[in-house]
């Protein structure tokens, strides 16, 4: 039975970033963090040891002088502490600059737990380039259009279409990239619906516009609709993959 929750470890690092972003922005007194410390700027409860994993991942990518985080100290001597570094900074302010980004949905969500869910939990919407990638097969999926996650998950798309169609927020602010977005929701729709789709074309029709509204129109009944459509998407994938 686990004790605390789990999440990925990938996208939970780049969570980890944004909080030490973020004490970097406000002129915060520590000078160097402890995973505790990291434990302590979240609002719900966290894994000291997963966050400790992310702290030295971020630690160990790219070369010496080119770190997200820089390690200072050691573990034996109870002294190890984690500061954020230039390229971290790099990071996170491109991903604030995209307001489809995991970053910039975690800072819109006011329930930081659902947030955490959405972006690094096992069943999260979001998914690093990597998760993409391995998960590019144009092989066409087999589909019982009467089993119960498979209608759940057309119903939800639909529902997610109707709502972006119908969002004054998508059009006003972001008209340029609205006929695109609903373009490709509407052929994913098609595709579920009347054809044999692929978990590429499902991706690309569907979860990645899905999880560009979920993330640019956050706390609106579009974003909520999004969210809840790829969650639904996801669960009718698991139900043929697994």
């Amino acid at each position: 039975m686990l004790k605390n929750r789990p999440y990925r470890l990938v996208p939970l690092s780049r969570i980890v970033l944004l909080k030490l972003y973020v004490e970097h922005v406000n002129d915060t007194a520590l000078e160097r963090f402890t995973p505790a410390d990291v434990c302590g700027l979240f609002r719900v409860p966290m894994s000291r040891n997963l966050i400790e994993s992310a702290l030295e991942r971020l630690s160990r990518e790219g070369s010496y002088n080119s770190r997200a985080v820089s390690g200072h100290g050691t573990k034996k001597n109870g002294d190890r502490g984690y500061r954020i570094g230039d390229e971290g900074i790099f990071t996170v302010e491109a991903a604030l600059k995209d307001s489809s980004s995991d970053l910039s949905y975690f800072m819109k969500v006011e329930d930081e737990g659902q947030a955490l869910e959405d972006i690094a939990g096992l069943n999260g919407i979001f998914w690093t380039r990597e998760e993409l990638l391995q998960d590019a097969d144009w092989r066409p999926l087999e589909v019982s259009k009467e089993a119960h996650e498979y209608k759940d998950a057309v119903d939800a798309a639909e529902e997610a279409l109707r709502a972006a169609e119908g969002s004054n927020e998508l059009a006003s602010k972001h008209p340029e990239e609205r006929e695109g977005i609903l373009a490709a929701l509407r052929q994913g729709v098609e595709w579920i619906r009347n054809k044999v789709p692929s978990k590429a074309i499902i991706r690309s029709t569907l979860l990645e516009p899905l999880r560009w509204i979920a993330s640019t129109l956050a706390n609106s009944v579009a974003g909520e609709a999004a969210k809840r459509a790829a969650q639904r998407i996801l669960d009718w994938l698991s139900s043929l993959l697994f």
